[in-house]
């Protein structure tokens, strides 16, 4: 028996950003966003100025891997830049984040 692949058919299924892994990797990195926001602005920060806020960002792209995102801020306060895996009082605001929307993954 033998089994013939439409490799473009299986590059759109799994590394377009239109096929379904594409739309659930960039509806996560939406979650991640969204949950970061809420980090960032509630309680957990207490940020008093808008420019982590502002500058946070999520980027979906293809390159050579297939469909990967980005969240993070290039933020600056009076040259205090926001880790995305701490703040100074030592909450991962950003990673809290990912591990929220990946629960076992990490």
């Amino acid at each position: 028996m033998a089994v013939k692949l439409n490799e473009a058919a299986l590059s759109v299924l799994l590394d377009s950003q239109a096929g379904p892994v594409g739309r659930e990797i960039q509806r996560r990195a939406a979650d991640v966003e969204r949950i970061a926001l809420e980090n960032a602005s509630g309680q957990i920060l207490q940020i008093r100025s808008s420019d982590l806020i502002s500058n946070l960002t999520t980027t979906v792209f293809t390159d050579t891997r297939g469909t990967v995102a980005k969240v993070g801020s290039s933020a600056e306060h009076r040259g205090f830049r926001y880790p995305g895996f701490l703040d100074e009082n030592g909450f991962p605001w950003l990673t809290e984040a990912l591990a929220d929307v990946f629960p076992g993954d990490l």
